[in-house]
Formats: C-alpha cells, structure tokens, sequence
C-alpha cells in the first residue's frame, strides 16, 4: 500500500533576506486511512512542537547575544566572557542553551559585577506559562 508523507519545514529568515530551512517532522500515512487516522494524533502534535521549540528557542537566544553586544551608554562592541549552558524548560519540552556572557563595559565605572549573561537565567529557567504556583514542577 502506498504511503502519503508530509514534511515539516520551518524557515528561518534570521538575517534579512538570508533564509535557513530545517525539516522538523516527517509524517507518514497509507494511503487508505481510516477516520481514526486522520490528522495528527496528540502524540505527534507534542512532537512537533517540541521539535520547533529545539529550533526556535536557541536562535532567539543567539540572536540576542548578538544583538545585546552594544554597551547602551556609549555604544562600543561589549567582549564575550564565553557561553553558559542552561536548560530552559517549557510546555513544549526542554530546550539546552549556550547563553552568551558579556564583560561589563569600561565607561559603566569599576564595579563588583564584571560580567553578565544576554538573558537572566540565573533566577528562572522556566517559561512564564509552567511558573505558575499551581502549575506541578518537574525535577530535573
């Protein structure tokens, strides 16, 4: 029997004009599916959008450390101190990150903090919809 398949492509234009393209999920069907079978099926729907999420969240995250580079009192380039990992934890699945760190810059004074992370995750590394305080916490 023939089967009927269906790829999953996200399309990442993080540059304008510049487009990656990922295949996130491939979903299969015989041809003579029953009405049991048709769509997506809890199951595959969850992984789906983890599989987007793995994508998503870890360019937002590089983008911001690019972005975030520039001291916003005197505009020079911030150095890189090097990159954390974090685990980020969400609806759709957990997610490892390489956070990059930035030395603070030289026009900001001498102070005690030399040093900081493009997101602060040092508090939280759980999305805002599983912080709720009836929400049940996984271990990790």
């Amino acid at each position: 029997m023939a089967k009927l398949v269906w790829r999953v492509k996200l399309v990442a234009e993080l540059q304008p004009g510049v487009t990656t393209e990922t295949e996130v999920a491939r979903i299969e069907r015989d041809e003579a599916a029953s009405l049991t079978e048709l769509g997506l099926p809890l199951a595959e729907a969850k992984q789906l959008t983890t599989a987007l999420q793995a994508q998503i969240v870890p360019a937002q995250v590089m983008s911001l450390g690019e972005h975030r580079r520039a001291c916003v009192a005197c505009g020079s380039t911030l150095a890189s101190k090097g990159h954390y990992r974090v685990r980020f934890r969400s609806l759709f699945g957990d997610v490892l990150l390489r956070v990059r760190r930035l030395l603070i810059c030289p026009c900001q004074g001498a102070s005690e903090v030399k040093s900081s992370g493009v997101l602060d995750f040092s508090r939280n590394t759980v999305a805002p919809e599983l912080d709720f305080p009836h929400f049940p916490r996984r271990r990790p």
